[in-house]
């Protein structure tokens, strides 16, 4: 049957009083079946010794996330070959700028930034395509790059800015888009 102790119950290293269980080592749950947590305040709070780091918890429809030390980095690591490695970093103190270790793969659409499609740089490949620049620079794809200028009278350029001049590539849209090559001289070359 029940037992009532309102003064506690101590259970080897184990103390049980109130709501608060009690361990002064580590607490081991081995269960058969599954753990279900069931919070009706839709919070699960991380702390060490009294100190909160982390929140688990429902907003709306969603699951978050918190990481609740004052700029404290979000961290996913994981075991690489018996290392342990951060795979990806959350910069908390950057407004979340997101770094990666090592490459990031997107299939099928591409990559998309901005705000909405029609302001994002897009990025979607069928075939390979390669943009590099270490000492030098590589552009390799086996279909076609588009270097479009948006709007009316908008050139589409490449450019390279130096200390003492700018060159340039550019397609001039004022100029029934002529092909346009421009030095550090000012001098223009029609194709």
């Amino acid at each position: 049957g029940r037992v009532t102790a309102d003064a506690g119950i101590d259970i080897d290293n184990i103390i049980i009083d109130g709501s608060t269980i009690t361990s002064d080592t580590h607490l081991n749950l081995d269960i058969v079946g599954d753990l279900r947590i069931d919070v009706d305040g839709a919070e699960v709070k991380l702390a060490d010794g009294g100190t909160e780091f982390g929140i688990l918890y429902k907003t709306g429809d969603n699951f978050a996330i918190f990481s609740s030390v004052s700029n404290g980095d979000l961290l996913f690591q994981g075991n690489d070959g018996g290392s342990t490695i951060t795979a990806l970093t959350l910069d908390m103190s950057d407004a979340g700028s997101a770094t990666f270790n090592n490459s990031i793969f997107v299939p099928n659409n591409g990559v998309a930034i901005g705000s909405s499609n029609d302001q994002a740089f897009n990025f979607n490949v069928t075939g390979f395509s390669k943009f590099q620049s270490d000492s030098g620079s590589t552009v390799d794809t086996n279909g076609q790059i588009l270097i479009t200028g948006v709007g009316s009278g908008v050139d589409a350029q490449i450019s390279m800015v130096t200390a003492s001049n700018g060159r340039k590539t550019y397609v001039d849209d004022s100029d029934t888009n002529t092909l346009r090559f421009s030095g550090g001289n000012g001098k223009n070359h029609s194709s």
